[in-house]
């Protein structure tokens, strides 16, 4: 399955923060944004930030976000 990146978002989130912010993304209309699996993450320079089952969810720690989505 191919996912469509956008350009890693320029503010700092918490995780539950970044997770919204991708829930309720609409981008060209298009919706699914989400955050990246940990396997996305870890196959591509152009993820970085938050992703999903991230070990440092339950701290406050700010990071960027990478919004992805399953290709159509």
């Amino acid at each position: 399955m191919s996912i469509e990146i956008l350009p890693t978002i320029d503010k700092q989130f918490t995780y539950d923060e970044a997770m919204m912010y991708c829930f309720f993304l609409i981008i060209d209309g298009k919706k699914g944004w989400r955050l990246p699996t940990r396997e996305e993450y870890s196959s591509s320079v152009k993820i970085w930030g938050w992703h999903q089952d991230d070990d440092r969810s339950s701290t406050s720690d700010l990071f960027k976000v990478t919004p992805v989505r399953d290709s159509d």
